[in-house]
């Protein structure tokens, strides 16, 4: 399987254009930048495009804690997100910037304001870390509103917009070296210090009130080193105050995916038996026999069915209308699920077959073709111009809450004569279908029967099933009857392929008989090709290639399974922000020629 680095070959073209000449800040920006999804009391790591030097080293990574602070590097094992702020810890753990180390709740939705969150933007020389409208822990009236800058060159840079609310507790503004870190306490409002010594400072708020009350509000301090920060240390700093301009492009974020164009679905078939004139190649060999259509799902299979219920007499009633070319319309009890459609109505001719739906349209003789081609899901018994009668050739109906079953008795066909007894039973619960005959004795020298159940067009004809030979039922199947067909559908989970997180994608509607191999392609081309005009005509009905074939990652499922999901990890690779790009299912089923059918796309976009 190819890994997902081929999100950054994909990228390569895509080094950031918007390179900064000198720091700026993006609170001020709508929006602040990329939001960047963080849990209360949590942290995360990120890849920065630049080495960020400091204390005579450098970190490509910086963790970012949801309390108010920046790891330099990776988070320490115990208690990274730390959202007690206390001096002791700010020296003797790793080094870190206290942009306001405090305990705020980046978990209360019900009380950030829309707009806000936790923002990240960077470019080759820059990066932004912003709170807003982050509430302390606790509060609904107390907010962080506040960022922090970070450039190539080994400034920092924080800003407190006038929003920035005063924490209640003891809270730490400042930066330290850590582990051995001296003590270097400053105050940096109202007059900025003259200088920040040996990479730490840092004053210490014991609250609203008391010996030192928070009163940044408002203000701006830059740290510049006064020397290359990645030389011998110790490194000094100059603070000011100068404000920085607003940046003015945002770090792109990932963009929810866009799901279009349609999959194609397993075709809908007919399953059923035509029968010739006479003898023929295929004899009407139906007489004394019973079919079981089995369903599981939107499938059916055949199986030896009971044999003819001898009790329809007693258990219904003769529909007294019945007669030649006749339809009667009936409520079933509760509702008879076929395939994937929940019937409620039907329609029984005295032709042999009953429409699963209201119909006004009467059908004579059968064929083929029009089996395929009809509007509504059909039963056919006997499909064939049958002369029913109220006394000597009755048609009996039982509608129960179990079961709706018309059983034709010794009917006659228009041209042909003879006695035709058969029985169509629906089991509401199941929706399974049954078809029992007893004697068939009609000449039939055109027009011969069709025999079987068929979806609403459009259905693929897969030819002939002998459903019974010398009177014992064949199995056939499963075949999918649907009433439309449950094409191949692909989702991607959230916001799809954000940095640093997990790509998640699914899949639904597989059919039945797939063999449990799915394929997601990963494209950057905006295709819609059909799948016939690659493999050949017919191959896979319907079908279409969305996209290139940029990667791809196979899945192993169980067979039969319906759906799939496929989890890959995305790189925390900057470069490859911003890069949108395609996803598709293809899913091995032996459906069609092809023996694969295809999913919708969805279109997504890489970032924070």
């Amino acid at each position: 399987m190819k890994k997902i680095s081929f999100l950054v070959t994909a990228a390569a073209a895509l080094a950031f254009a918007n390179d900064a000449t000198s720091q700026c800040f993006q609170f001020a920006n709508v929006p602040s930048g990329a939001g960047f999804p963080i849990a209360d009391d949590a942290v995360r790591t990120v890849a920065l495009p630049f080495s960020f030097p400091f204390n005579g080293g450098s970190t490509n990574l910086i963790t970012i804690c949801s309390n108010g602070f920046i790891w330099l590097g990776a988070a320490p094992v115990v208690d990274p997100a730390d959202f007690s702020a206390t001096e002791a810890e700010l020296r003797t753990r790793p080094a870190r910037i206290a942009v306001d180390w405090c305990d705020w709740d980046t978990d209360n939705f019900a009380v950030i304001p829309p707009g806000g969150g936790v923002f990240f933007n960077t470019t080759l020389t820059q990066c932004n870390i912003i709170w807003k409208g982050i509430p302390r822990f606790g509060s609904s009236t107390i907010f962080a509103n506040m960022e922090c800058v970070l450039t190539s060159t080994g400034g920092i840079h924080l800003y407190y917009a006038g929003t920035h609310n005063i924490p209640n507790v003891t809270n730490i503004v400042g930066f330290s070296r850590g582990t051995t870190a001296p003590a270097s306490p400053v105050n940096w409002s109202p007059t900025l210090p003259a200088s920040a010594l040996d990479s730490t400072a840092y004053e210490v708020f014991t609250s609203n009130v008391g010996v030192s009350p928070f009163d940044m509000v408002g203000r701006i301090v830059n740290l510049v080193p006064n020397a290359p920060p990645n030389t011998t240390p110790p490194i000094n700093y100059t603070p000011n105050g100068n404000p920085l301009p607003v940046c003015g492009t945002i770090f792109p974020m990932a963009v929810a995916p866009v799901a279009s164009g349609t999959g194609c679905p397993e075709p809908n078939v007919s399953l059923y038996e035509a029968f010739t004139a006479t003898a023929g190649a295929r004899p009407i060999d139906l007489a004394n026999s019973s079919v079981l259509f089995a369903r599981t799902a939107d499938s059916y299979t055949t199986a030896q069915g009971p044999g003819l219920d001898a009790n329809y007499a007693t258990s219904g009633a003769i529909l007294p209308s019945a007669s030649d070319d006749t339809l009667h319309n009936f409520t079933l009890a509760s509702t008879f699920q076929f395939g994937n459609q929940a019937i409620s109505q039907i329609t029984l001719s005295s032709n042999g077959y009953i429409w699963l739906g209201n119909s006004a349209l009467q059908q004579v003789n059968a064929s083929v073709p029009t089996f395929h081609t009809s509007v509504l899901p059909r039963i056919s018994g006997y499909w064939k111009d049958l002369v029913p009668n109220n006394s000597t050739a009755p048609i009996y109906v039982e509608n129960t809450a179990t079961r709706f079953m018309a059983t034709w008795q010794n009917v006659p066909l228009f041209q042909g004569a003879g006695s035709q007894t058969f029985q169509i039973e629906m089991t509401l619960a199941s929706g399974n279908i049954t078809l029992s005959y007893g004697t068939l004795t009609g000449v039939v020298t055109a027009s011969p029967p069709v025999v079987g159940i068929a979806p609403q067009a459009p259905a693929t004809n897969q030819a002939n099933s002998d459903l019974a030979t010398a009177g014992v039922a064949n199995i056939v199947g499963p075949v999918r009857v649907t009433g439309g067909g449950t094409p191949l559908t692909h989702v991607v989970v959230g916001v799809g392929a954000a940095l640093g997180q997990t790509l998640t994608m699914n899949f639904a509607g597989a059919p039945p008989s797939n063999i449990g191999l799915a394929t997601f392609i990963i494209g950057s081309q905006t295709l819609a090709i059909t799948v016939d005009s690659l493999a050949g005509p017919g191959m896979a009905p319907g079908c279409f290639l969305y996209t290139d074939f940029l990667s791809e990652f196979p899945l192993a499922t169980l067979p039969g399974s319906p759906t799939g999901s496929l989890s890959v990890p995305v790189p925390m690779d900057v470069f490859i922000a911003g890069v949108q790009l395609r996803s598709q299912v293809a899913l091995v089923a032996p459906v069609n020629p092809l023996g694969a059918i295809t999913s919708n796309v969805n279109q997504w976009t890489v970032g924070f």
